[in-house]
């Protein structure tokens, strides 16, 4: 059985009612994107062409405080958690090992061109996982990919790297949560490796991307139960979501169930 459960909200408010899962999850990391170079200072308006293409910028990125306050709370649950970050500004806490993401040579810009060199890796930082599935690989993963990675969200992961994750931490009946969705493609990682899939984002026109893509993944329709709890109307009774599981909804959320 493979479902999806997918919520519009604050994952503070939505995190207590959801049963054990596996996190992997790239929260805001803290910089304000300003910390990117001028490439992201972009997405603020200052070259409108690109914010368009970008869409917006990540709600909650002033700061660290609601990335490390939802990891903090999984953390608390004994949740296994998987979390991207930036180099610069790690997540605090205790973490059994950090791995290096190298994203190549045609992305990365990391302050001023003529005395710092070009950043071009991000930090994966890996906590509480029981187990690491298949070989041992080292630590730095190369996973290159080039700026059409970012045409539908700033932040977006390349799903090779995704799918590797899952593979690697997620055994086959865990539940994949993700409480930053963004634009979904752990999600999808998550469905094409027939894994149940949690996901959880604040922005709506993010969260109505995320859902259009998992859909036209689904192809036939067969993932999907057609309930849909609208935002002026959040449904407060108790649904089942995934099969052996029940919790109460108090946001809008897209309900995904359905064999493999």
């Amino acid at each position: 059985m493979t479902g999806i459960e997918l919520h519009c909200g604050d994952a503070m408010a939505i995190l207590p009612r959801l049963p054990d899962c596996y996190v992997i999850t790239d929260p805001p990391y803290g910089v304000n994107l300003m910390s990117h170079g001028t490439l992201f200072r972009a997405c603020r308006g200052e070259r409108p062409a690109f914010r368009k293409r970008t869409k917006s910028i990540i709600d909650g990125d002033e700061n660290q405080a609601i990335g490390a306050a939802v990891l903090a709370y999984c953390s608390s649950r004994g949740w296994p958690v998987a979390a991207f970050s930036s180099p610069l500004h790690p997540w605090p806490g205790e973490w059994r090992q950090q791995l290096i993401w190298n994203k190549g040579p045609a992305v990365g810009i990391g302050g001023d061109r003529k005395t710092c060199w070009k950043t071009t890796h991000e930090v994966i930082q890996i906590g509480m996982f029981p187990e690491v599935f298949g070989s041992r690989d080292e630590s730095i993963l190369h996973f290159p990919i080039t700026p059409d990675n970012y045409a539908d969200h700033v932040a977006a992961k390349p799903l090779n790297l995704c799918r590797y994750l899952i593979d690697k931490l997620v055994p086959p009946d865990g539940v994949v949560l993700d409480p930053f969705m963004g634009s979904g493609r752990i999600g999808v990682a998550a469905m094409q490796r027939s894994r149940r899939f949690i996901g959880i984002e604040i922005d709506p026109s993010h969260f109505a991307l995320a859902s259009r893509r998992l859909r036209e993944v689904d192809g036939a329709g067969s993932l999907f139960d057609p309930c849909l709890f609208p935002p002026e109307e959040p449904s407060s009774e108790p649904h089942t979501l995934l099969e052996g599981f029940e919790t109460v909804l108090e946001a809008p959320a897209v309900i995904l169930d359905a064999a493999i």
